[in-house]
């Protein structure tokens, strides 16, 4: 009698998974409104819309791809998860803003109707180097900080690895969560609802196994891309066009993938860097 296959269980998801996170915030509106409460020390009511990965067309027929935008009367909220090193959140949530302001006003809406819109970056590494847990950014007079421009933008960057620095229990713990999957959950009902989400949607192993698919089939995509890049390059017969030749291939396969909404750009930046150590003399 032959031996049955004993079906392997697939790799536990953190919540600190770009997959896992915008699946767990659009399931459990409840704890999305409670993790940005926290994150921006403010009370909401309630949200009347939470919507996870989302395409925001630009006028420019490109798209950005948000986590999760939510909606509060008069207020939205974008919530990015940034778990690979990016030192351009700045332009990063620039564009973001020009993305979810211009769905705005397709609407109908004036400029001057325009509600408030925090744009909160939930990162794993520190991109300005201060060692904070968290930076709030406003637009203010240069000549006099007490003057506000009255934009009604406002950023945030929340740093995982300096949890341990934040003021706020409730923050420091909701860090300690993303960086480690690991809290005391009995000391704070926001990581212990998180936990139990997380844990619920682990349980769909279909779901899980099909995100982890999507990895792998994304990394082989993108090395693919490198290859050609390399390749032409070599056919050009110039060290010049071997840099060109990986570095178009690589954008184009970058552009393509997000441009059809398969994917966000930091997944498909962290794929390609698997296969980004240079190729040695003579390959």
């Amino acid at each position: 009698m032959a031996a049955r296959r004993i079906r392997e269980k697939p790799a536990f998801l953190p919540l600190a998974n770009q997959y896992l996170f915008p699946i767990v915030m659009e399931r459990n509106p409840d704890l999305c409104r409670q993790l940005i409460e926290v994150v921006l020390d403010i009370e909401i009511a309630s949200l009347e819309l939470v919507e996870a990965e989302r395409s925001h067309l630009l006028a420019t027929a490109r798209s950005v791809r948000c986590d999760v935008v939510a909606k509060e009367s008069g207020r939205t909220f974008d919530v990015e998860l940034q778990m690979s090193r990016d030192n351009a959140i700045g332009k990063r949530m620039r564009y973001y803003q020009a993305a979810i302001d211009t769905k705005e006003l397709e609407k109908g809406s004036g400029y001057d109707e325009m509600g408030e819109l925090y744009i909160i970056f939930l990162c794993k590494h520190d991109p300005f180097g201060r060692n904070k847990a968290l930076y709030r950014f406003d637009a203010l007079c240069v000549d006099d900080p007490s003057l506000s421009l009255g934009s009604g933008f406002h950023a945030v960057v929340a740093v995982t690895q300096a949890f341990s620095h934040a003021e706020s229990p409730k923050l420091r713990a909701l860090l300690e969560y993303l960086e480690s999957g690991t809290s005391d959950a009995a000391a704070n009902r926001l990581v212990a609802g998180l936990d139990a989400a997380v844990r619920q949607v682990n349980e769909d192993e279909e779901l899980i196994m099909g995100v982890m698919t999507y990895e792998m089939d994304l990394a082989v995509k993108c090395k693919q891309a490198r290859r050609e890049g390399r390749e032409e390059g070599r056919k050009e017969g110039r060290a010049e066009g071997r840099k060109e030749g990986r570095a178009e291939g690589r954008e184009e396969m970058l552009d393509k993938l997000v441009e059809a909404g398969l994917v966000g750009r930091e997944a498909a930046e962290r794929a390609l860097a698997v296969d980004s150590k240079p190729a040695k003399a003579g390959n």
